[in-house]
């Protein structure tokens, strides 16, 4: 009797095991479906995107071969035109210009100017020897040329003092010679015909490189605070890529100012800002417009 209480309670835990374990593959089979069944969603969902994606990819790159080609059209365009833009606009005027930075090419400033009339008799360069002077150097410098320099920034303003004197007096000092000679600063200049040296403007071409952040209050605004306190006419420019601009700096002194000057676009603001165009001009976020807005007929 007790043998078959105990078979029964024994063969009804054996169903009820059996119906849950029927119960938890079933669950789980009808789970594994719907899984399969979200998963598939997800797929499906990701591949309608992927194929949103790869039109939207389509059309972007048609409107990028699209202005591309606009570009090169508008390029072209420029290049036909530049010459007769600024031909003879800046006939006889003497113009000067000075980089003060040696990390950027500027010589080709020279050709636009030529090539639109103007006389080019003196580009200067200031190289980076007059960052780097010691205190020992600066010892010699005295010695040698009678000064009493004290730092670096003494030395920079000598030279530039020597610059903007030569500007206005045609005097080429013993102490311009020296940092000619020693090349603290470059010289494109025929000493020939310095009795026939007129300026009416000067072009500060500079830009910095990330190691010489500091150096915009030491040497340019310096310069051209001289230039200006001297009545001379300045004009600010610098190419697109230096890697730190001067512009916004420049702008607080009231100078017109360009920002591209190693395009055509720039060159073309350069020449009609030396006619009188007053502004700020280029593509970066310092410039005000792209370009001076050019009358050809004032009637």
């Amino acid at each position: 009797m007790g043998i078959n209480i105990k078979y029964y309670i024994i063969s009804i835990a054996a169903i009820f095991i059996s119906l849950g374990i029927g119960i938890f593959i079933g669950f789980n089979m009808n789970g594994q479906e719907l899984y399969l069944e979200q998963q598939q969603i997800l797929v499906d969902s990701l591949e309608n995107r992927f194929s949103e994606f790869k039109k939207e990819k389509e059309t972007l790159e048609q409107k990028i071969q699209s202005l591309s080609t606009e570009k090169e059209k508008q390029n072209t365009f420029i290049e036909n035109v530049f010459y007769e833009v600024i031909h003879n606009k800046l006939s006889e005027l003497g113009i000067a210009v000075i980089e003060t930075t040696d990390h950027y090419f500027y010589d080709d400033i020279d050709e636009t100017l030529r090539l639109s009339g103007a006389d080019v008799p003196l580009h200067v360069k200031y190289t980076d020897k007059i960052y780097t002077v010691t205190e020992e150097q600066l010892k010699e410098i005295n010695d040698l040329i009678g000064t009493d320099l004290k730092k670096n920034d003494d030395f920079i303003n000598l030279i530039n003092n020597e610059v903007t004197n030569f500007f206005i007096y045609k005097d080429m000092t013993d102490i311009l010679k020296f940092l000619i000679d020693n090349k603290y600063i470059l010289y494109s200049f025929n000493y020939n015909k310095i009795d026939q040296l007129n300026i009416d403007n000067i072009i500060i071409a500079g830009g910095s490189t990330k190691n010489q952040e500091n150096k915009t209050e030491q040497l340019d605004i310096n310069l051209v605070k001289n230039l200006q306190d001297k009545g001379l006419n300045v004009v600010g420019v610098e190419r697109l890529d230096v890697e730190l601009s001067y512009i916004p700096e420049l702008k607080k002194l009231d100078i017109p100012t360009v920002d591209n000057i190693n395009t055509k676009i720039g060159k073309i603001s350069l020449v009609y800002v030396l006619r009188g165009a007053e502004g700020h001009y280029g593509e970066k976020s310092s410039a005000e417009s792209l370009a001076p807005f050019i009358v050809t007929d004032p009637s």
